[in-house]
């Protein structure tokens, strides 16, 4: 009988571990999980400033997390620049898509050379806008160079390179370092909108937008959600024009002036003409989106961002074009963060 009451007091002082090693590991997968989530949103939070000027394509952030910590005070800087997002060692040949005809002039500037070791040298550049027109496939990428300051400080401005293609996987290159280049995925998704009433979670065909004004701002406004962006509704149609503003060479010309059409027609928009900090002439934008001003200088002839202020920051895009040039740094899975291309 005392056998049995062992027996009996072991399989209860059993049950009563495996149940506090259960709510321990319960526990531990909790933590693990918050922790996950807050990794999360820092590099959703990295990742959206980087968005402005590539394009935002679906990245799998839990991979961008270790990277995004070694960046994290470059890229911060980048904040009005993919996001929108090549030039090494060759001609950069530029020429328009088949639906506009102009580009943007690259901006004068006495600035920091941003081409020690990145992939600016000994480049000839040529503007074509001819009829034999190309968009950002099969080889040719829309590049852009930027720079962003904090006009509040005397440090020296940030310099970031993107190349970005609607079926290839692109590159982005801080302060001409190619030890850090990133790759990420193609640029083929340009956001989730309302169209004839019916949700389009990733539109890949910017065609399906309307190219005037007032079709735009209707599905703009009808893409509007209440726990997607911030601010009033207003503020969210700014921000989606804003998104496709920065989309540069990756939309159709006729789509970006329709949205600043929109952007500029919101109620609070101020509009005037102005320059960029270059000097470079255009119109300019002002409007308070989230309780903080923001700055845009457009460009009217090309349909481009010129620079955009906003939290604290001016982003001047210096170069904006398309090029046939190799990349300077092969884009991997592994210098991506992503476990596929197609979710990065």
């Amino acid at each position: 009988m005392a056998r049995d009451e062992d027996l009996g007091s072991l399989s209860t002082w059993f049950d009563e571990t495996s149940a506090e090693g259960r709510a321990a590991d319960a526990l531990a997968q909790e933590r693990r999980a918050a922790q996950a989530e807050a990794e999360e949103d820092f590099a959703r939070g990295l990742r959206e400033r980087v968005d402005l000027v590539a394009p935002p394509v679906p990245v799998r952030l839990d991979r961008v997390v270790p990277r995004a910590r070694r960046r994290r005070a470059l890229v911060r800087g980048v904040a009005s620049c993919a996001a929108a997002a090549a030039v090494l060692g060759g001609v950069a040949v530029v020429q328009a898509l088949p639906w506009e005809s102009t580009a943007v002039a690259p901006a004068s500037q006495e600035t920091e050379d941003p081409s020690q070791g990145a992939a600016t040298d000994d480049v000839a550049e040529e503007v074509s806008t001819g009829e034999e027109a190309v968009s950002a496939t099969g080889g040719t990428f829309w590049y852009v160079l930027s720079e962003s300051r904090d006009p509040g400080t005397t440090d020296a401005p940030e310099v970031m390179e993107s190349w970005s293609s609607l079926d290839q996987p692109g590159l982005l290159v801080w302060g001409g370092d190619l030890s850090t280049a990133a790759g990420k995925g193609p640029s083929d998704v340009v956001g989730r909108f309302r169209i004839d009433g019916e949700w389009v979670d990733m539109l890949r065909e910017p065609e399906r937008l309307p190219t005037d004004a007032a079709g735009l701002g209707e599905v703009l406004r009808a893409s509007v959600e209440p726990d997607r962006r911030s601010g009033s509704d207003d503020e969210k149609v700014f921000g989606m024009a804003r998104d496709l503003m920065t989309a540069g060479g990756l939309v159709p010309d006729a789509l970006r002036r329709a949205a600043w059409e929109v952007a500029t027609g919101l109620p609070g928009a101020q509009m005037a003409p102005g320059e960029d900090s270059t000097g470079r002439a255009g119109q300019v934008v002002e409007y308070t989106q989230d309780g903080a001003p923001v700055r845009i200088v457009w460009d009217e002839d090309a349909a481009l961002k010129l620079e955009e202020t906003s939290d604290g920051w001016t982003s001047i895009l210096l170069e904006q074009r398309f090029s046939t040039d190799p990349l300077p740094v092969e884009p991997t899975l592994e210098n991506a963060g992503c476990a596929q291309w197609s979710t990065c």
